[in-house]
This record gives C-alpha cells, sequence and structure tokens, in this order.
C-alpha cells in the first residue's frame, strides 16, 4: 500500500471513529447537549494532532494549525449573523457562551474545514480549487440540512429550502477555496497562518453579506 493510500485510510480511520463515538454520545446522551457538543469540539481538534503525530503525519498539523484559528475567527462572522443581521439564532444549549453562540462553535468549524483542505491537498493543483469549492458546498449544504438534529443554529426569515438558507451555500463555497488557498499560501509560517486565517474569515465575511444582499433583498424578500 502506498503512503498516500496508507494517509487517506488513516484520515477515514479517525473520523469514521470520532463518527461513532459522536453518534453515540448525542444518541445515549440527549440531556446537556451543549456540554456535550462542547465536549466533542475538544475532543476533536486534541485528538487530530495527537493522532497525527502517532501516525507521523505531519502535513495533518500543519492543515490543523490553519484552520483551528480560522475556526475560532469564524465567531465573528456567525456573531454579525446572528445580533445584526438577525438571520440566524443559536439557541442556549447550555453551557458557556460567546454573546449570542455557543462557545464550542468557535471549534466546530475546524471539522469541516480540516477535512475540505485535506482532501482538496489529494488532487492536482489544477483541480484542487474546484474540489474545495465542490466539497465545501457538499459539506456545508449538509450540516445546514442536518441542523435541526443538532439544534445548534437555525435560520430565520431567509429564502430557505427545508432547512437550509440558500443565501449561505455561495458563500460557503468560496470560503472552501479561499480556505485551501490560504494554506498552500501560508504552511511553513506560524504568522502567515494567522494572518491567512483572519483573511479568509473577512473573505466569508464578505461574501456572506454580499449573498445575503442578493437573496433577500435584490431578489426581493422571503
Amino acid at each position: 500500500m502506498s503512503a498516500n493510500a496508507i494517509d487517506q485510510r488513516d484520515w477515514f480511520l479517525f473520523h469514521g471513529a470520532f463518527t461513532l463515538v459522536a453518534a453515540g454520545c448525542l444518541a445515549w446522551l440527549p440531556f446537556a447537549r451543549g456540554q456535550i457538543l462542547m465536549g466533542l469540539v475538544v475532543a476533536f481538534n486534541a485528538g487530530l494532532p495527537l493522532f497525527a503525530v502517532w501516525r507521523r503525519c505531519p502535513h495533518w498539523i500543519a492543515i490543523w494549525l490553519f484552520v483551528f484559528p480560522l475556526s475560532m475567527f469564524q465567531i465573528l462572522p456567525d456573531y454579525f449573523l446572528a445580533e445584526v443581521a438577525g438571520v440566524i439564532v443559536f439557541p442556549d444549549q447550555g453551557g458557556p457562551r460567546v454573546g449570542p453562540l455557543s462557545a464550542y462553535m468557535g471549534g466546530l468549524w475546524a471539522i469541516p474545514l480540516f477535512a475540505i483542505v485535506y482532501w482538496s491537498e489529494q488532487v492536482s493543483p489544477r483541480w484542487r480549487h474546484a474540489v474545495a469549492a465542490l466539497l465545501a458546498f457538499l459539506i456545508f449544504g449538509v450540516s445546514e440540512a442536518l441542523s435541526p438534529t443538532l439544534g445548534s443554529w437555525f435560520a430565520r426569515d431567509v429564502r430557505m429550502v427545508g432547512a437550509v438558507a440558500l443565501y449561505v451555500l455561495p458563500a460557503e463555497a468560496l470560503l472552501g477555496v479561499a480556505a485551501t488557498v490560504g494554506y498552500e499560501l501560508s504552511r511553513d509560517s506560524t504568522f502567515r497562518r494567522l494572518m491567512a486565517a483572519s483573511a479568509v474569515m473577512l473573505f466569508y465575511a464578505g461574501s456572506l453579506a454580499i449573498s445575503l444582499l442578493f437573496f433577500e433583498h435584490i431578489c426581493g424578500p422571503a
């Protein structure tokens, strides 16, 4: 088996194990949902680099060192959507909060962003950004559709298909591309990672605002 195939197998092993643990916790411990989700987010962000060290996957750590601060910065666009735009609600599920958000949201973004950047890096540079956009569209679209199951957030007063707010999809597809580009440009420097992560967050916030303007005002009210 090639080194790349082993690396991909390890990706599925880690994420498969985490998914099983998360599903078990959420199914069998329906109370204190906020604390459980906080624990799962901490477990992912602590377990992934430890697993990467054990399996000798330095590129995993490099990706995580970029997507984790980006995930923390993502609190700001979510805060804007909840407090300024008023188009999303983050219910109080128990546990610590940052303004209108559950605190675990600061680490939750790292889970899909790691997958997007990792798998985008597996393809040729010619197709990398297209793959990042497609993966982000699919992963975030499914996350939005399943959000009522977790109860972490819900959209309001916007155009929707089921539980999915339409305005977020173009912005989140662009987020996947921006995260991949940001990682490519900053993988060798801690300072560059932080600057790139903050730039990606600001790009995403602007994309959200423009997409919200287009879907909810230019196209008419929901």
